[in-house]
């Protein structure tokens, strides 16, 4: 079951939108704020931020449990069932009001686009990590078919860094999680100059580097060293540069691939994909003619 709250409550609400600038984010209705129990208020699947950090919401709670919560919670209807939300943003004053045990949490009844609200009010408070910014940021260009200016847009960054922040999803996988488990302190800068390296050999370099604390710049002054000094002699001859974009091509894609699950491919992607097989079938038979 859901209530209104009472009247002073909207003083604080009204201030912490101020703040936060979630009025021109969202576009919030003061009778949309209600209070809903907490166990009725299922998390959101498309939440971009992965890890909670248990002092993090230890703080969080500490807090609200000396100053009560100062920004309510962002939820929506679940179709077809009664008394029973999806949270759209605020998992971690939801987590800190279940560690204190409180059967009741403030919410502001949204029906906006929950993956991109969700993302607006994550990069308005805490930042995700740049992983985590690049995942949100690409599903929200496939689900709704959104150019680089959209996002530039959506998120308050500018386009180019949108596109930076999109090529980190080039990476290795392995890469992603030893950022995680270092606790991201390797700049985003230094990411970037990685997922704008190709050659996997190198981008390792440059990672071990990174992590025994060499500078950007430092690290750019290695890559460009790498890239002058070029093949060496006694090894194989240089391709040709329709073979090298190939082989960068199926890098690209077979680490794409190795992510990928089936039941998320659109008919448009199935199609795609589809006529992709059709022509390497094609080529392959033509390179046994040959």
């Amino acid at each position: 079951m859901s209530r209104k709250l009472p009247n002073h409550a909207f003083a604080a609400l009204d201030a912490a939108r101020r703040e936060s600038g979630a009025d021109r984010a969202f576009s919030l209705d003061r009778r949309r704020l209600i209070e809903v129990e907490v166990a009725r208020v299922r998390p959101n699947p498309h939440q971009p931020r992965t890890v909670f950090r248990d002092e993090d919401i230890d703080a969080l709670a500490a807090s609200i449990a000396r100053v009560g919560l100062q920004e309510p919670i962002l939820i929506r209807d679940v179709p077809g069932e009664r008394d029973v939300w999806e949270l759209v943003a605020g998992e971690r004053r939801l987590r800190a009001h279940e560690r204190l045990g409180r059967s009741h949490i403030e919410a502001i009844l949204t029906d906006g686009d929950a993956r991109e609200i969700a993302l607006v009010e994550n990069l308005q408070r805490v930042d995700l990590s740049p992983f985590e910014l690049a995942a949100a940021i690409g599903a929200l260009a496939q689900d709704n078919d959104y150019s680089h200016e959209d996002l530039a847009v959506i998120c308050g960054r500018h386009r180019s860094e949108i596109t930076r922040l999109i090529g980190l999803s080039r990476l290795p996988a392995s890469l992603r999680e030893d950022y995680d488990a270092r606790g991201g302190d390797i700049s985003v800068s230094v990411l970037y100059l990685l997922a704008e390296t190709p050659d996997d050999a190198l981008r390792q370099v440059l990672w071990d580097k990174a992590k025994a604390g060499a500078t950007l710049r430092h690290l750019r002054a290695i890559r460009d060293a790498a890239r002058a000094e070029g093949p060496e002699a006694e090894g194989p001859p240089p391709a040709a540069p329709a073979t090298r974009a190939i082989t960068r091509a199926l890098r690209g894609f077979d680490r794409t691939l190795a992510q990928a699950r089936p039941e998320d491919l659109t008919a448009a992607q199935r199609e795609h994909l589809q006529r992709l097989h059709e022509r390497i079938s094609a080529l392959l038979a033509a390179a046994r003619i040959s």
